[in-house]
């Protein structure tokens, strides 16, 4: 994983149908990447290499990140 202050121009990014705000977590599939950014700060960009991010969605589907949970 990396984090560069990148400006992503080209990518097509999606959010969660589950944002209500205008703070998001965005993803893009690029190449052999998928990035991630918040959407209030789109210059600052993480960049996963594809198994990376499958071990990440798995961890979510598993419930791994449950506790990090504001409330």
């Amino acid at each position: 994983m990396t984090s560069q202050p990148l400006h992503h121009q080209d990518a097509h990014w999606r959010a969660s149908s589950f944002c209500a705000t205008a703070e998001c977590v965005e993803v893009s599939a690029c190449d052999e990447t998928v990035t991630m950014r918040n959407s209030a700060r789109p210059a600052e960009i993480i960049r996963l290499t594809q198994s990376e991010w499958q071990a990440f969605v798995a961890g979510v589907r598993a419930g791994d990140f449950d506790q990090l949970e504001a409330g």
